[in-house]
């Protein structure tokens, strides 16, 4: 079973959280400001790769923010 980190160091395999919506950054099943919160703590840490291209970067923010601002669907 492949695990894969979901913010806040929050592991997820495909069982466990398989609709977790990628801007939920706290893993707490709501998208709200606490989210925006804990990715730009992990960003500051460089911590907070959301495109998963190995960096942390401003590509990061930007789709996290895009992400954010649609909405989970």
């Amino acid at each position: 079973m492949r695990v894969v980190l979901r913010g806040d160091g929050v592991a997820c395999g495909a069982d466990t959280c398989p609709d977790m919506c990628a801007c939920d950054w706290n893993g707490d099943g709501t998208l709200d400001t606490e989210d925006i919160s804990a990715f730009l703590e992990d960003f500051r840490m460089g911590d907070a790769d959301f495109n998963h291209d190995g960096t942390t970067d401003r590509e990061d923010l930007v789709a996290f923010l895009e992400c954010y601002i649609h909405g989970c669907r």
